[in-house]
């Protein structure tokens, strides 16, 4: 018990750093459109959309940076460090909702 009440405070950190999650209710997309079967023939997960036509990079730029504004030149690097930690928890999120939304 005591060792999932750390668990979830750290968690809970985490989540009050982190950019609000890509994937939601309003956004998800139906499995056939990504279905690697019939996308491109593999049993894999595969590129579904080309690289323009992915709105994420865009998304997650303008959340972390009202998140995490830059003072000042020495506080990019400090926000460098801390972004591709966020953007990990940010991905394990969706993935997460993701799992919930199918099995529930």
């Amino acid at each position: 018990p005591d060792i999932a009440k750390k668990m979830i405070k750290k968690l809970d950190w985490y989540e009050s750093k982190a950019i609000e999650p890509l994937i939601t209710m309003e956004n998800q997309l139906d499995f056939d459109t990504i279905d690697p079967h019939k996308v491109c023939d593999s049993q894999f997960w595969c590129p579904f959309q080309l690289y323009h036509q992915v709105e994420f990079e865009e998304i997650v730029t303008k959340q972390y940076k009202e998140l995490y504004p830059a003072v000042d030149d020495n506080d990019v690097s400090d926000q460098q460090q801390l972004l591709p930690m966020l953007l990990i928890i940010s991905i394990i999120m969706s993935i997460f909702f993701i799992i919930y939304i199918k099995f529930n």
